[in-house]
């Protein structure tokens, strides 16, 4: 019998936003973030930014991040970010922390990325409480503290980002600082799936699939598995692959599993390419 693979938990990438611009490589999309200060009409965020306005600092790092309307250079965005952090903006403070986390503009830092975070986390930004959370769950910049991360995720869930409440579900279900409780983290999956994180999707797929926390229902699962594989998680992709050759939950058939199998394994799920 092939097993069904789950994800584990995950840390949110660039995606602070000003106004409906969206910063790159995000695996889940916020909702617009309001700038501390409004800007004046019709002027730049470079003008705006000498002006003293924060979020203008913050939206002109994203351009020079992206490279949109400018040359790209992720040392002058760190710059930037790092201005409008200083002057209270907590976007700026959680993308500087991102940089930091990968090294992009500035030095690999994960001490420095985690007390950036922890500034934007006290600050009301709550996906970077969530990031905070799995510095914390892997003792990367912090010492080692499952229950502190445990907690983070919470907050981040509880200020509306997906990726704490798919991570706090991946502690529920798997009991960690937590008593392991797979209803509970049924409910956290799919109010992330909900909410646009695929992983939760296909997390909540393997639970369906196995009855876990939920009445079993292979249907069910194959239909979460499609979602979560249509929006890139590849892991889903060879689970659906796994109930197609299987014909559980859906009529089988083996060309669409090696296809499906394929896909995963080209996207980097490297358990798909031995089946």
């Amino acid at each position: 019998m092939l097993a069904i693979q789950r994800s584990s938990i995950s840390i949110t990438l660039f995606y602070a936003v000003v106004s409906t611009a969206v910063g790159c490589g995000a695996p889940n999309q916020a909702a617009p973030l309001a700038p501390s200060v409004a800007p004046a009409k019709l002027t730049t965020p470079q003008a705006a930014c000498d002006s003293g306005d924060m979020a203008g600092c913050f939206e002109l790092g994203l351009m020079y991040e992206e490279g949109k309307g400018v040359t790209k250079d992720a040392v002058k965005a760190a710059s930037l970010y790092e201005q409008a952090c200083n002057g209270g903006n907590m976007s700026g403070c959680y993308n500087l922390g991102v940089m930091f986390e990968h090294g992009s503009g500035v030095a690999q830092d994960a001490t420095k990325a985690v007390a950036r975070y922890q500034q934007a986390c006290t600050g009301g930004e709550f996906k970077a409480c969530s990031n905070l959370g799995v510095f914390y769950a892997q003792g990367n910049g912090v010492a080692p503290d499952v229950a502190k991360g445990r907690a983070l995720f919470e907050q981040g869930c509880t200020g509306g980002d997906m990726n704490g409440c798919y991570n706090l579900g991946v502690f529920y279900e798997k009991g960690r600082a937590v008593e392991k409780d797979a209803a509970k983290a049924a409910t956290l999956y799919r109010q992330a799936c909900t909410g646009k994180k695929n992983e939760a999707c296909g997390n909540l797929g393997v639970l369906y699939a196995q009855g876990n926390g939920v009445a079993q229902d292979a249907t069910q699962a194959a239909g979460l598995f499609e979602q979560a594989c249509t929006g890139g998680d590849m892991a889903a992709c060879s689970n659906l692959g796994i109930l197609y050759k299987q014909g559980n939950g859906v009529a089988k058939d083996m060309a669409k599993s090696d296809a499906l199998f394929r896909q995963a394994c080209a996207g980097g799920f490297t358990q798909a390419c031995e089946r």
